[in-house]
């Protein structure tokens, strides 16, 4: 999945950033989750030119964004196809969040879900490629900001809708 890919990819500004061994590097991207590597490089960025900071602050807001996109898929039940044509899903109580939520996501939904993943993964990988050519003779400008991906919208239903 390339959502996997796009964690992977913050590996790269660990590396940037943290000046330790890659052993303990790569051990302590391992052991943190995604929440807490986004919280561990922006406090690792703040030393760094305003720029890309600020593109770096950016990109991990739009991470977060597709990281709960993504969980709330992956984590979700289908329940069948609405008589609008839209796909429905239940993400069931955890002990983090005990509610259950309903939502539907057309097929543009999916896609434009995906593609916001797809889309945030190349730009990161510019971001990384312009903040570390900082200093060289051929540094790279900072890439444009991509659009910010769009939350998925989570419901509560007194009922079942009916589905097809």
């Amino acid at each position: 999945m390339l959502h996997n890919e796009l964690a992977s990819s913050l590996f790269v500004f660990f590396h940037h950033y943290l000046h330790v061994p890659n052993s303990i590097r790569s051990l302590l991207f391992d052991t943190l989750n995604n929440s807490a590597r986004v919280d561990l490089l922006k406090r690792l960025a703040e030393d760094s030119a305003p720029a890309d900071v600020e593109a770096m602050t950016y990109a991990l807001k739009c991470f977060n964004i597709c990281t709960e996109n993504r969980n709330i898929i992956a984590h979700s039940r289908y329940l069948g196809l609405l008589k609008d044509g839209r796909h429905w899903f239940r993400k069931e109580p955890t002990a983090v969040t005990p509610t259950t939520w309903d939502f539907a996501l057309s097929g543009d939904d999916l896609a434009r879900t995906a593609r916001d993943v797809e889309v945030l993964y190349w730009h990161t990988i510019f971001l990384w490629a312009s903040i570390r050519s900082r200093g060289e003779a051929d540094e790279r400008p900072l890439p444009g900001k991509p659009p910010q991906p769009r939350k998925l919208s989570l419901f509560r239903l007194e009922e079942d809708p009916e589905a097809d």
